[in-house]
């Protein structure tokens, strides 16, 4: 295959350098998707190569084949048909595409399964997969590109590159190679593969293996809302790979039925997240996972459809509902289990099969992408038990699956705890344990230890070492950064790599700009220099940033803030308080395609008006074209970079939200509140007071100099004292006696 891919490259390439390229005029369009039809029949490709061809282009062919009466529309695919499909946004079932007959690899869809990326749009993805910088044709540029022959040409050799780009997406990403993998191992159609939905996936693996077994199954019930369920949505719903969100699937089902409702609450409950110890560790952090937590429950506890009754049983408290029993030891495997320990084992016997090849061969990656197949369709099967539009839905099952894993999990805290130490976080599959060790052979032997004790316990799930962090923080509940050891050097040092989870850093809805400060202040946290050096470098780098938005030494492009739509923009009740959905309704009125899942890219700009800040929403492009816009500086130092470095050193002595404010050339009075609380509500504030109630103030007299002081000046500087005795006497610097005085919900020690 990648033999095939350089050949392209080379044509490519020679043909950019030739003048003589072949060009066809046609006298208008009817013609010019006459010749486009003609073209299909001739080379009569198998596939159908594009980004968003499901979401877009296909929608597009078939108004224009209709509003221009072009004839033999079907020759798009290879079934004759004189009507044309209704346009839907995603043809769902074979009888229905317009392309029947042809392989539709639409790259929009396989990548959103197969990388994470900020954004799935061909921008983006020609930038973080190729490595290359894509021009974007714009709507209203295109009448005037056509006026010149030097700016046309231009334009045709950009669209000649988009195809080359796509071309080599598919390659690159193996789209093909894996969804024929996949499509072997569970028996289904190859061009519903590559649609992406799991849930069909694991439907025909099981309908097969039933059949074998000689059971009949129960027809797959359809409804309304069944129908208009699409093989994205199926993607988006099921829990696999990633188990933590066990049930994503069910609120997704409660909340598209009664979206004026809200989103009701979860059928069942999901992992279980241990409550974290939040603070800064500078000692080793062993980190041990359990591997393919809910696929080995099925297969220790027999969960099958054959082996467990299909009923939760109601508890005497209201509400409740009990578990079904765990089947006897004795009783036959089920069909289940079976399916996914199969998987598991030919996983395990390509992995020893791709050891036995050189690295780079083409056997080497036919190896790697029938292994990657193998793992993605195990680690989907415990999906099917969840997503409640599967044929295979079976809610006491799923509930049982995630229930022995909350057992589990604590089951192997306890143990850990037992053997004296110390488990700082659990989530799902995993723990955290605190070694308060710097020596690296004491820090494996004892994850060694906990490894043995927990497997012992157990025939089919095996917990093991997945990492260790020389440093970490700590902030909440699915929300750390830490230095994770990949390998010791002989002179002893470490190749270390980050890693951070649900931190504002790795979302998509702050600017780069926020980002970059987050990341500096993050490294310098996770680094080996004292408090004071620390401090002293955020605070630095934080007056430097400033001076550089000041004086406009910042790309444009660093001010992006990038967030999806998940509803069309005129569905949304508020839009004026969402700039994403602002902009976007802007872009449709400017004849721009705007959809749902499509990431809308805006930044914050001063216009001169009195307007909210999510009003003053602007695309980079009407910035750039406009001389009256300008970058809002203040509200990308006070609502995007002061909160993300406020949480991340909120653990660090020696700084707080009101030093960062300093540095940033922010007012530090207003952030005095929020270091005071944490960045916790104020207990005396209540949710159903008027504005009116909620900010008055009501001064305090002092008896001494007879000076007015407000309440907030008191209470803060009464809990900044408190704060800084505290400190003394955990570190044995200050006693104090038993007794306590509460002034306005302030305990003051005396």
């Amino acid at each position: 295959m990648k033999s095939i891919w350089r050949r392209v490259h080379q044509n490519s390439n020679s043909n950019r350098a030739s003048t003589n390229a072949n060009i066809q005029v046609s006298p208008n369009e009817r013609a010019m998707l006459g010749l486009f039809l003609a073209k299909i029949q001739q080379i009569d490709p198998d596939v159908l190569v594009g980004h968003d061809i499901h979401g877009f282009d296909l929608d597009v062919l078939l108004g224009r084949f209709t509003a221009t009466k072009v004839p033999f529309w079907s020759k798009i695919g290879r079934l004759k048909r004189n009507q044309v499909p209704k346009s839907s946004g995603k043809f769902g079932t074979s009888d229905k595409s317009p392309s029947c007959g042809r392989l539709v690899c639409d790259i929009k869809i396989s990548a959103k399964e197969l990388i994470r990326c900020k954004s799935y749009d061909f921008k983006e993805l020609v930038s973080v997969i190729l490595n290359n910088e894509r021009n974007d044709l714009l709507p209203e540029d295109i009448p005037v590109k056509l006026r010149k022959t030097d700016t046309l040409m231009s334009m045709i050799w950009e669209n000649r590159m988009d195809a080359i780009y796509n071309l080599q997406i598919m390659y690159e990403l193996n789209i093909l190679p894996l969804a024929y993998q996949i499509t072997c191992i569970c028996g289904n159609v190859l061009s519903r593969t590559l649609l992406g939905g799991r849930s069909e996936r694991n439907e025909f693996l099981l309908l097969h293996a039933f059949s074998k077994k000689n059971y009949i199954l129960p027809d797959k019930s359809y409804n309304q809302k069944h129908i208009h369920t699409t093989e994205h949505e199926e993607e988006n719903d099921e829990i696999a790979p990633t188990q933590t969100q066990a049930t994503q699937s069910t609120q997704k089902q409660g909340a598209s039925k009664k979206r004026s409702k809200g989103r009701k609450k979860p059928a069942y409950p999901g992992g279980l997240v241990l409550e974290p110890k939040k603070g800064f560790y500078d000692k080793f952090i062993l980190l041990l996972d359990f591997n393919s937590l809910y696929p080995s429950i099925i297969q220790e506890y027999n969960i099958c459809f054959t082996t467990i009754a299909r009923e939760m049983k109601k508890s005497v408290i209201e509400g409740e509902e009990l578990l079904p029993d765990v089947p006897e030891s004795g009783l036959e495997f089920g069909i289940l289990p079976t399916e996914i320990k199969r998987l598991v084992e030919r996983r395990r016997q390509v992995k020893k099969l791709l050891k036995t090849v050189t690295e780079g061969s083409e056997l080497y990656l036919q190896y790697d992408i029938r292994q990657k197949a193998l793992k993605l369709t195990a680690n989907s099967m415990y999906g099917c038990l969840g997503f409640s539009h599967s044929r295979f839905y079976a809610k006491p099952l799923a509930a049982l699956v995630t229930g022995k894993g909350r057992e589990i999990l604590m089951k192997t805290k306890d143990l850990a705890s037992n053997l004296g130490l110390d488990v700082i976080y659990g989530d799902t599959d995993s723990i955290m344990i605190n070694t308060n060790c710097d020596d690296w052979n004491e820090v494996r032997k004892i994850g060694t230890k906990v490894k043995q004790e927990v497997n012992k316990l157990y025939k089919m799930i095996e917990i093991d070492i997945d990492g260790i962090f020389k440093s970490m923080l700590l902030l909440k509940k699915k929300k750390y950064a830490a230095g994770m050891i990949l390998d010791r050097k002989p002179d002893g040092t470490f190749v270390e790599k980050r890693e951070m989870k649900g931190l504002d850093i790795v979302r998509r809805d702050w600017s780069d700009l926020a980002k970059d400060a987050g990341n500096y202040v993050l490294g310098e946290i996770l680094s080996a220099k004292s408090r004071d050096v620390i401090v002293e470098n955020i605070h630095d780098y934080l007056r430097n940033l400033k001076d550089q938005i000041d004086n406009d030494q910042v790309d444009q492009s660093k001010y992006e803030i990038h967030k999806s739509l998940t509803k069309n923009p005129e569905e949304y009740p508020d839009k004026k308080s969402l700039p994403h959905v602002t902009v976007a309704l802007r872009l449709k009125t400017q004849g721009r395609r705007v959809a749902v899942g499509d990431t809308i890219s805006y930044v914050i700009c001063d216009d001169s008006s009195k307007l909210a800040a999510t009003q003053r929403a602007y695309h980079l492009e009407e910035l750039t074209k406009s001389t009256s816009l300008k970058i809002d500086k203040q509200y990308y130092l006070s609502s995007q970079i002061h909160p993300l470095v406020s949480r991340l050193c909120d653990p660090i002595e020696g700084t707080d939200a009101t030093f960062i404010a300093e540095s940033l050339g922010l007012d530090p009075t207003q952030y005095k509140s929020a270091t005071n609380h944490h960045g916790g509500d104020d207990p005396n504030v209540s949710v159903l007071m008027t504005d009116e109630e909620r900010f008055k103030e009501d001064p305090l007299n002092c008896s001494q100099c007879k000076q007015d002081y407000k309440m907030n000046h008191v209470r803060n500087a009464l809990r900044l004292f408190i704060r800084e005795k505290q400190h003394k006497y955990y570190n044995c610097w200050l006693k104090t006696s038993r007794t306590r005085t509460y002034v306005n919900n302030v305990i003051v020690a005396t």
